[in-house]
């Protein structure tokens, strides 16, 4: 009885979770809007190998987002990332164009 009322409480007043993935070519910007998002600050940052992932908090909603790489060694492995993501942003050029951002991307 006590989980099915939390259930219900965290349904209405409870934080959701989201799986976000930030791709993009390197050095389009990608991390450091990652560390913007996540400690408020710009930081220096080097060219990711491999992904960063942080956890980012907005208003009742907890986005997991996930930086990919963007060198050409590491675009064939982009595909791994997709399973079970909510949404994606593609970054191009320094700016961002959201592509689809809280759709169904598992299905």
């Amino acid at each position: 009885m006590g989980q099915a009322f939390r259930k219900l409480f965290d349904s209405f007043f409870g934080t959701s979770e989201m799986r976000v993935v930030m791709l993009g070519l390197d050095a389009a910007g990608k991390t450091t809007i990652l560390y913007k998002l996540h400690i408020g600050e710009v930081l220096s940052t080097v060219p990711t190998i491999g992904f960063n992932v942080e956890k980012v908090q907005y208003k009742n909603v907890m986005f997991t987002v996930w930086d990919v790489g963007g060198q050409e060694k590491l675009r064939p492995l982009w595909r791994h990332y997709f399973n079970n993501t909510d949404g994606l942003v593609c970054f191009i050029a320094k700016m961002i164009l959201i592509c689809t951002l809280l759709c169904n991307c598992s299905a």
